[in-house]
């Protein structure tokens, strides 16, 4: 690997503290209300600084996914590579949720209000790396027969999807008290279960290797 500039490590940096300030931010303002200026002044950068980094206020919430989308690219992605892939599916889906709590529920709050009030394609694109990863345990448990030949594997992903952001939309909106443990498996499991090509009973048990 290509060893980073300064310069380079320099506007990550900044890159980060912009980020930062506005999540923070957030929390207590919408985007609506929230100006680039006071962004700024936060993080002790100038406003060049930020329409150079990120554009425009929408490019908060779209870095705030790539963040996300980068570590299950680096991290997640590889661990599943040679896991079970129907159990897979469930433990997939639980790093989206384990993330999301390391995250903290006032920034997912401001991420998702931002996210309704302001809109964008990246948010639902099928072409970032959290959504991908579950692609790749889908199809992989399409080759092994494990659900109906009828269903795709893309419908499949995209109704998976759908469960678990509508888990964390209930947990944001329950300001942190939902279990969303408990919400992942048994909605997951009986989605799985309702599409199942044949008896999945064990491979959808929990492993005695994971710990939460």
């Amino acid at each position: 690997m290509e060893k980073k500039t300064n310069r380079q490590i320099q506007a990550e940096q900044t890159k980060k503290k912009i980020q930062a300030a506005a999540l923070d931010l957030l929390e207590k303002k919408t985007l609506e209300e929230l100006t680039i200026q006071e962004i700024c002044r936060t993080a002790g950068v100038s406003v060049g600084a930020f329409y150079h980094h990120l554009g425009n206020k929408e490019g908060i919430i779209i870095e705030a996914y790539k963040e996300c989308d980068r570590y299950f690219e680096n991290v997640v992605i590889p661990a599943f590579k040679d896991r079970e892939p129907v159990r897979g599916i469930i433990d997939y889906l639980l790093e989206q949720i384990e993330y999301a709590e390391r995250y903290g529920v006032e920034k997912m709050q401001s991420v998702y209000k931002a996210q309704i009030n302001n809109g964008n394609e990246f948010f639902l694109s099928e072409d970032r790396g959290l959504p991908m990863g579950l692609a790749i345990l889908v199809r992989r448990a399409k080759e092994i027969g494990a659900f109906r030949e009828s269903l795709c594997a893309e419908q499949i992903t995209r109704e998976l999807l759908i469960i678990s952001r509508g888990i964390l939309y209930c947990w944001c909106t329950s300001t942190g008290t939902l279990d969303m443990h408990a919400s992942i498996e048994t909605m997951i499991s009986s989605y799985l279960n309702g599409i199942a090509g044949q008896d999945i009973s064990l491979k959808l048990k929990r492993s005695s290797g994971r710990t939460d």
